[in-house]
């Protein structure tokens, strides 16, 4: 199974992002942006509880953004600093 073949599948997103690093982040986030829905999720809240196989895409995209921060190129990207300290 590949996050290609199964976009929405949201424990292999879990999987990639437990490999995160500096050298994969940027790959996986344009990977992200090619395979996943964004625009139909990006509606802002809803009063649902987000549960169930309608919301793969949602729930895909949590276990990205749960894991972002531990790239230190991204959380300096965030914070508008240049670079990263080596």
């Amino acid at each position: 199974m590949t996050l290609a073949a199964e976009p929405l599948n949201g424990s292999g997103w879990y999987a990639v992002m437990q490999l995160a690093d500096e050298q994969r982040i940027d790959r996986i986030i344009a990977l992200a942006e090619q395979e996943l829905p964004l625009e139909a999720i990006a509606a802002g809240p809803a009063m649902t509880l987000g549960v169930g196989p309608e919301f793969a895409a949602e729930n895909a995209v949590g276990f990205i953004l749960q894991d972002l921060g531990k790239t230190r190129a991204f959380m300096n990207q965030a914070l508008g600093r240049p670079g990263s300290p080596g």
